[in-house]
């Protein structure tokens, strides 16, 4: 029956549709901590050491 599939239906895309929310969670995760990291590397790193920006910039003139 209809009534039958449905619920066949529904007890496969159940845990499919969960398992889509907790990856959907984890890569929004992901990528908030890899927005934070650039900021930090911009904040703290490159700019907290002039010598490394003027070596990274002059390697790029060279491109």
């Amino acid at each position: 029956t209809i009534n039958q599939t449905n619920r066949e239906i529904q007890a496969i895309a159940g845990p499919i549709s969960e398992e889509l929310d907790h990856a959907r969670m984890q890569h929004e995760t992901f990528q908030k901590m890899l927005d934070c990291s650039v900021k930090d590397l911009v904040k703290f790193g490159i700019f907290g050491h002039p010598r490394a920006l003027n070596k990274i910039l002059s390697t790029l003139d060279y491109q």
